[in-house]
């Protein structure tokens, strides 16, 4: 998400070749020199500002700088030009990822309808299914979704596997599921025929006045090998466990980016829709 403004004009940290330029708070630096113009009677922060836009190290500045004290747009201008920084336009950035992004929604949109059209066809060939398509019915039926109780937490930690910390074993993973648990968050789990948790999620019940009574959807995760249908099994699991706590709706946030299309997909075909844009500030 981008926090810059129109009328300002963004210093990206990544060089022409691609590579992010170190050290990691060259931005708040820059800014933090810019004091030392005018014998400090300009406040530097009203019109240059470090910012983070996608994970990188920015520094917005605004266009009447070059009014107000040309030396300090200068000195900046050519920080960015000696170091090989791109230099862009807010409003163009702005374009540039709204752009991008609207490009993944409606790449996974079209592949949800042509998962949908595909699902029409195979309906239709149900009628008098292959020894193929019996036996990927038979496997399919072999997965179990469900909610674990207090005594089975450590089951999930295959699915959760690959996102959690290098450093994070098994013990201490098990530690901290069970402290969540405790402070009310829930786990759900599909398993294989061999009793492996393959796709697993964190979620909670809450209330509010404007949603109503919402199943909210934390972690989501699944092993490498796990199949989309393992994770449609466990959204419609969550689903059932929705409808029994009346529920009038569950909520999910999925991350942008290319390494996420396959989530929105999954998603999409359970039926969710993208209904908010998440604002987050990190502290």
């Amino acid at each position: 998400m981008l926090i810059c403004n129109p009328y300002e004009i963004v210093i990206q940290g990544i060089t022409s070749n691609g590579k992010t330029f170190r050290p990691s708070d060259w931005s708040e630096r820059l800014c933090g020199i810019l004091s030392s113009f005018d014998n400090n009677r300009l406040s530097y922060h009203d019109w240059v500002r470090p910012i983070l836009v996608d994970n990188v190290r920015c520094v917005a500045v605004d266009k009447k700088l070059e009014q107000i004290n040309e030396s300090m747009f200068r000195f900046l201008m050519d920080f960015a030009q000696d170091n090989d920084l791109r230099v862009i336009d807010c409003k163009a950035l702005l374009e540039e990822q709204n752009a991008a992004e609207g490009t993944l929604l409606d790449s996974a949109l079209q592949a949800k309808a042509e998962a949908d059209s595909q699902a029409a066809a195979e309906s239709k060939a149900q009628a008098h299914p292959s020894s193929g398509q019996t036996a990927a019915v038979e496997q399919a039926a072999h997965f179990e979704a469900r909610e674990l109780d207090a005594g089975e937490l450590h089951c999930a930690y295959p699915a959760f596997r690959p996102i959690l910390p290098e450093a994070l074993g098994q013990v201490h993973f098990s530690q901290r599921l069970a402290k969540l648990h405790g402070q009310g968050r829930r786990v759900a789990a599909c398993f294989d025929a061999n009793g492996q948790a393959v796709a697993a999620c964190l979620f909670y019940l809450n209330d509010s006045l404007h949603g109503g009574s919402t199943l909210y959807i934390d972690t989501l995760s699944a092993t490498p090998q796990a199949a989309d249908s393992v994770l449609a099994r466990l959204l419609d699991c969550l689903a059932d466990l929705a409808r029994e706590a009346q529920c009038v709706r569950i909520h999910t946030n999925a991350p942008v980016g290319e390494p996420h299309r396959e989530v929105w997909q999954t998603l999409l075909a359970a039926g969710f829709g993208a209904e908010s844009m998440v604002f987050v500030k990190k502290i």
